[in-house]
């Protein structure tokens, strides 16, 4: 329904799950051309698996995930660099002021493209302080397209989900997770 409805780029938490959904849909020939991003942590264990189904990480957090990725890979793999802007403990993705030896790391590898940068937001009903969040993710993304010499307007934003997307594309969100708003609750 999704796929009909125009949508073609799906997010997944874990590769086996997403590797089960493309097991499935591969009798949709009409589904060839969708985009798989990773959305979830990824594990330095599941790289392989995840490479064989991903179309992008949104989820890099370290200078180290990125050269083992990047060992790894065997074609150009756009990656966003996953910043942990809301400071929650339950939250991943590096620190802020963690975010430019990421971006180091990224620009090092052979067959890692920055694409942009992703958080998961504030888990909170209040507007301010999360679209105060989205507001220091997209000063990140721009104070790193003028440190490496990439425009801002080639650099994403993976901001905001079904609750809060009004609020993330307020604050300048290029993507946003609709999974609850699609699908349904889990």
């Amino acid at each position: 329904l999704a796929w009909k409805a125009g949508y073609r780029a799906f997010g997944e938490n874990r590769p086996q799950e997403l590797k089960r959904k493309l097991e499935g849909i591969e009798a949709y020939p009409e589904l060839r051309g969708a985009r798989f991003d990773m959305i979830g942590n990824l594990q330095t264990n599941k790289i392989n698996q995840a490479l064989a189904c991903v179309d992008a990480v949104e989820t890099l957090s370290s200078a180290e995930l990125a050269h083992r990725i990047d060992a790894r890979a065997t074609r150009p793999l756009p990656v966003f660099v996953q910043v942990n802007v809301s400071g929650e403990a339950t939250k991943s993705g590096c620190a802020p002021d963690a975010v430019a030896p990421v971006v180091d790391a990224v620009s090092e590898c052979a067959n890692l493209r920055l694409a942009g940068f992703m958080t998961v937001g504030l888990n909170s009903p209040d507007e301010a302080p999360v679209r105060r969040a989205y507001a220091r993710l997209r000063s990140i993304r721009d104070d790193a397209a003028a440190r490496t010499g990439i425009g801002a307007a080639s650099l994403e934003l993976s901001m905001g989900m079904s609750r809060d997307m009004a609020w993330a594309i307020a604050e300048g969100a290029t993507i946003v997770r609709l999974g609850t708003a699609v699908f349904g609750a889990r």
